[in-house]
C-alpha cells in the first residue's frame, strides 16, 4: 500500500471548471473553454478557496494520507464537493430547485464519498489492524467492587 498526501488528490481549476462548464461564463456571457479566469463568476481565485476547503472536508472523511489506489474517487469527491460550494455560494437561488445543479452534485457526492470510505475500510488479506481486546480477569477497585474498565486494554 503506497499512501498518497491529500495534495495529491486536490483537483485544479480546471478540473472543475470541465464539470461545470455552463458557470465558466465571463461578465459577457461567453464561455471561458471550460475552466475559471479573472473574468468568470466565480473567479479562479475563488475556485481556488473553495477546492481547499472542499478538500479539507473529504481529508476530513477519508484521511490526509490515502492508499493511491483511491486517488481517482477522492479526488472526485473534491470535485463534487467544490461544485457544491459554488452552487450554494454563487448561485443560493437555484439549489432548493428539485432539479438544481447543486442536488446533483449533492448526490453524486455523497455517493462516491460512501463508495470511497467502503473500499478504503474493505478488509484485505494481510492487512494488520489494531483493536481493542478483552481481557477476562476480575480488577476490583476498593471497596471491593468491579472496575468497569479494567477489564479492556486500548490501543
Amino acid at each position: 500500500m503506497i499512501e498518497v498526501p491529500s495534495s495529491d488528490y486536490r483537483p485544479s481549476i480546471e478540473d472543475i471548471g470541465a464539470r461545470m462548464f455552463a458557470r465558466t461564463l465571463d461578465s459577457n456571457g461567453n464561455r471561458r473553454s471550460g475552466t475559471f479566469t479573472a473574468t468568470t463568476t466565480p473567479t479562479a481565485s475563488a475556485v481556488d478557496v473553495l477546492i481547499d476547503d472542499a478538500l479539507t472536508t473529504v481529508e476530513a472523511a477519508v484521511g490526509q494520507d490515502i492508499d493511491g489506489a483511491f486517488l481517482n474517487s477522492a479526488k472526485t469527491c473534491v470535485i463534487y464537493n467544490t461544485a457544491m460550494l459554488i452552487e450554494l455560494s454563487y448561485f443560493p437561488e437555484s439549489t432548493d430547485a428539485g432539479d438544481s445543479a447543486y442536488k446533483a452534485y449533492e448526490q453524486r457526492y455523497e455517493d462516491t464519498l460512501k463508495h470511497l470510505k467502503e473500499a478504503i475500510n474493505q478488509v484485505r488479506p494481510g492487512d494488520k489492524r489494531v483493536v481493542s481486546l478483552e481481557m477476562h480477569s476480575p480488577v476490583r477497585m476498593p471497596g471491593n467492587r468491579l472496575d468497569p474498565y479494567g477489564n479492556f486494554l486500548f490501543p
